[in-house]
């Protein structure tokens, strides 16, 4: 548990606290607590507030009943991953647009396109880089605007 304290910490050290007062819902989707508390304390600094969901089934139900504007989901989790999650959406899209990131350990080619085929807005890679996490969520507020 300190270990997982210590990683958390240290990624918030390098994380710049975005000032704006309204603050968006934001779903957070993985198996593994760190890389969820991880994300979650990266996005509350930019203003977000964090749901989190540790299987897809979870993350279908949280997605349908709080009608987040970001979601960032792990390909791999219990109960179908961030690619059944994409596939559910397509089919049965929320009430409001979402943006989605996937953001996981797999760099395969087939699962960017899948990925991206079935909606994500954008996609990254573990492990988690502050600082280009923050400029893509970023970059992809600016494109829905």
């Amino acid at each position: 548990m300190q270990i997982k304290r210590r990683i958390i910490r240290s990624q918030l050290a390098a994380t710049p606290i975005n000032p704006e007062p309204e603050k968006q819902l934001a779903l957070v989707a993985d198996d593994d607590w760190v890389s969820r508390e991880v994300v979650c304390a990266i996005l509350e600094r930019q203003g977000y507030e964090c749901i989190r969901a540790k299987s897809g089934h979870e993350t279908r139900a949280l997605l349908y009943r709080h009608h987040p504007g970001l979601m960032i989901l792990d390909l791999n989790m219990p109960l179908g991953g961030g690619l059944d999650v994409l596939s559910t959406l397509k089919q049965a899209p929320p009430q409001k647009p979402v943006k989605t990131m996937i953001l996981t350990g797999s760099s395969d080619t087939e699962d960017i396109q899948l990925a991206a085929s079935l909606g994500a807005t954008n996609y990254m890679t573990k492990p988690l880089v502050t600082a280009e996490f923050i400029t893509r969520i970023h970059a992809m507020e600016a494109a829905a605007s």
